[in-house]
């Protein structure tokens, strides 16, 4: 069984080679991942507010789906069989402005990092980045604590630090490598 409190220094070792496993093709998904979803932001509306309905829209949801969501949201119909109430409330206040509070860690730098690529000071933390992070190949799921959060979040940073990137580019690349390979 696997310990699940791992070391930042642990969680970087695992991010770095998960970073190292990274074919050509996974490292220019990565590096672009954040932008192409910026630019088709940018191409809807006002970005941080499409962001932001991104976001709130993307739990348990591909990217096509999610997009597709924030289009029909957008169109006044129905965004996803899974989208709550509540989501559904959360993405109109968007349409007011910024809505999500930063202790929505995930929800926060996901609409974050999309309304601005270039920011190196947060990390999108999801299922497919903690498992990264602890080198977890099954489909169990590991709870996103905040501790586990703010400690994989550095160790994503301090992999990029050491890699001459920034932490969303690691972690889009790893990301796109851990589809690649556990085809999840």
């Amino acid at each position: 069984m696997k310990t699940l409190k791992l070391s930042i220094k642990q969680q970087s070792n695992r991010v770095q080679k998960w970073l190292s496993m990274a074919t050509a093709a996974d490292i220019t998904d990565g590096m672009q991942w954040y932008s192409e979803a910026h630019r088709w932001a940018s191409s809807l509306g006002d970005v941080a507010t499409i962001a932001q309905i991104t976001s709130i829209l993307s739990a348990q949801c591909d990217w096509q789906g999610n997009k597709k969501n924030v289009i029909n949201f957008l169109a006044g119909e129905k965004a996803s069989i899974f989208a709550s109430g509540r989501q559904l409330a959360e993405c109109t206040e968007a349409l007011t402005g910024w809505n999500i509070p930063a202790g929505r860690a995930k929800t926060f730098r996901f609409a974050a990092t999309i309304a601005d690529p270039s920011r190196s000071d947060i990390v999108v933390i999801d299922r497919h980045a903690i498992k990264i992070a602890f080198n977890q190949l099954d489909s169990k799921e590991i709870c996103i604590t905040a501790k586990r959060y703010r400690d994989a979040e550095q160790a994503y940073k301090n992999v990029a630090q050491q890699n001459g990137l920034i932490g969303n580019q690691v972690q889009a690349i790893t990301w796109t490598t851990y589809k690649r390979i556990v085809n999840r």
